[in-house]
C-alpha cells in the first residue's frame, strides 16, 4: 500500500506490479504519478505503462493523479495484462501527448488492457492522448502514424465505466478502443468536447455491451484518417451494442444497424424498432397479433361448431 506517493521516473517500464514473482497486489491512495515515461533507445515492445505496469497482480487507484505520463508503446499511463484493475476518484491529465518538436511521440493508449477486468469509477479524463503515434513503431502490422490511439485500449478484457466518470477536450482517434471479444460496461458518465470517437470497435466486442444513462456532444475527429473511418461518433460493426436512456447530442454513427436505441432517440433516418417511444409499438404490435390470432381461433372454433351442426342434422 502506497499513501500519497509521487513519481518521476523514466525508463522501459513505469512502477511495475510483476507477474513473474508472485501475483502481488498494490494499492496506491493519493499522491501522483507526473511525467513519468516508458521510453528505450531501441524502441523495443516492453516500452509499455509510462506511470504504471501491472503484469499478473492487482493494483487499486485511489484518489490519484496521473499527469503528463508518456510510453513509447503502450499505455502511457497505465498498461494491465492479465490481471485486475480499479481506478476509483482519479484524474487523468495530459498523458500521452504528442510533442514533434522535441521528438515526444505518443503512445498507442493511455490505459492499456490485454487479458484484464479494467473497473473505472468516477475518474476524470481532460488533455489526453494524441493522433499519432511514434513513426517508428509497429503495431499490429501498421506503422507510425497508422497506428489507432485511444484514451483505453481493451482487448480480450472487460471494461466497466460508471458513477460520473467523464471524457473531456481528449484527442486520440477514439476514446475506447475494442479488440477480441472486449466486454465493454459504461454508465452514467459525461462524453463531450473530444476529439476523438467515442468508441472504435469492428465486431470486437460482445452482443451485451452497452452505454446507458450517458450523455454525449460534440465528439468527433477534426479530420478523418482514411483507414479508419472515424469520421462518427460511432463507429461500430460486426457485433451489436446497446444504447439505454441516453442524450446523444449530436452524435453521428458508422453503422446504426449494429446499435439498439431504447429509450433514446435514434438518428434520423435509422427507424430502429429500439427507437424512443419503439417500447409502446412493440407492445401495439404484439398485442395486434394476439388480437388477430385469437380472432381466427374464434372464427375457426364456430366454424367446426357449424360443421359438426350440420353434420348431426343429416344424420
Amino acid at each position: 500500500t502506497l499513501n500519497n506517493v509521487t513519481t518521476s521516473v523514466t525508463g522501459g517500464h513505469g512502477f511495475r506490479v510483476c507477474k513473474y514473482t508472485t501475483k502481488a497486489t498494490m494499492t496506491v491512495n493519493g499522491g501522483s504519478f507526473q511525467n513519468n515515461g516508458a521510453i528505450y533507445g531501441s524502441r523495443l515492445w516492453t516500452s509499455c505503462g509510462g506511470a504504471v505496469c501491472v503484469e499478473g497482480g492487482s493494483a487499486f487507484f485511489n484518489g490519484v493523479e496521473f499527469k503528463g505520463n508518456n510510453a513509447q508503446n503502450e499505455g502511457s499511463a497505465i498498461y494491465a495484462d492479465e490481471c485486475e484493475v480499479k481506478i476509483d476518484q482519479c484524474t487523468f491529465d495530459g498523458n500521452g501527448v504528442e510533442d514533434k518538436d522535441n521528438k515526444i511521440y505518443a503512445g498507442v493508449s493511455v490505459i492499456h488492457g490485454i487479458n484484464s477486468t479494467i473497473k473505472i469509477e468516477k475518474t476524470t479524463f481532460t488533455n489526453n492522448g494524441s493522433i499519432y503515434a511514434d513513426p517508428d513503431f509497429v503495431w499490429n502490422g501498421y506503422e507510425g502514424e497508422g497506428v489507432q490511439s485511444s484514451i483505453i485500449h481493451a482487448e480480450n478484457s472487460t471494461l466497466t465505466i460508471e458513477k460520473e466518470s467523464v471524457f473531456t477536450n481528449n484527442s486520440p482517434c477514439a476514446l475506447i478502443y475494442c479488440l477480441d471479444g472486449s466486454e465493454i460496461y459504461v454508465s452514467y458518465s459525461t462524453f463531450k468536447d473530444n476529439k476523438a470517437a467515442v468508441i472504435c470497435s469492428y465486431g470486437h466486442h460482445t452482443n451485451d455491451s452497452y452505454f446507458r444513462n450517458c450523455s454525449f456532444n460534440n465528439n468527433k475527429m477534426p479530420y478523418v484518417y482514411e483507414s479508419y473511418y472515424l469520421e462518427h461518433s460511432f463507429a461500430v460493426s460486426g457485433t451489436s451494442i446497446w444504447v439505454s436512456d441516453c442524450d446523444l447530442g449530436d452524435s453521428t454513427f458508422k453503422n446504426t444497424y449494429f446499435i439498439g436505441f431504447f429509450n433514446t432517440s435514434a438518428p434520423d433516418g435509422v427507424g430502429s424498432i429500439f427507437g424512443e417511444g419503439s417500447l409502446t409499438m412493440i407492445v401495439a404490435i404484439v398485442a395486434l397479433i394476439a388480437s388477430v390470432s385469437s380472432i381466427l381461433v374464434s372464427v375457426s372454433s364456430k366454424k367446426n361448431k357449424t360443421s359438426s351442426s350440420e353434420k348431426m342434422t343429416k344424420d
